[in-house]
């Protein structure tokens, strides 16, 4: 599960930025990719990502 600090650090920023698009641009993923992280945590936090299929893969934006 070494993505998941990452994954965590965008989801915070979202949330202080308060911008969806905002803070997939600074972090370099896509609005699709965070909204499917937000998903898994709401549903089942931290637990619930980590019981993600591993063939789950985020897509980084190609902005960057």
């Amino acid at each position: 599960m070494s993505d998941s600090p990452p994954l965590l650090a965008l989801l915070q920023l979202t949330e202080q930025l308060g911008n969806v698009s905002k803070a997939c641009q600074l972090m370099g993923y896509q609005r699709d990719s965070l909204y499917e992280i937000k998903r898994a945590f709401q549903t089942g936090g931290v637990a619930g990502w980590a019981e993600q299929p591993r063939d789950t893969t985020f897509v980084l934006s190609d902005a960057c």
